[in-house]
């Protein structure tokens, strides 16, 4: 599994969920050798449609970014975790 080989490899690992209960169950299998969240806090997607969008610069720090059950997020977070930083800037 590439998060095995990421872990001993001691990469920074990201992995995002479509839900807390999967974000959860990641924490839960892998401890503090990987960092698990929702899509949205990963991302920092707004929740209500009349938030300003933002970066989370944090993403930075990971060599490894997995985003679980892809199928499950919509088309607009989805565009928004590809969105480069200078379009989501322009916008504020």
């Amino acid at each position: 599994m590439i998060t095995q080989h990421a872990m001993s490899a001691r990469q920074k690992v990201l992995v995002a969920c479509p839900t807390e209960i999967l974000a959860q169950t990641y924490k839960a299998q892998f401890g503090s050798h990987i960092t698990a969240e929702t899509i949205h806090a990963a991302f920092k997607i707004p929740i209500r449609d009349n938030e300003p969008l933002q970066i989370n610069w944090a993403l930075n720090a990971f060599q490894l970014i997995i985003m679980d059950e892809v199928s499950m997020i919509t088309m607009t977070n989805a565009m928004h975790t590809c969105t480069p930083h200078t379009s989501i800037i322009k916008h504020q």
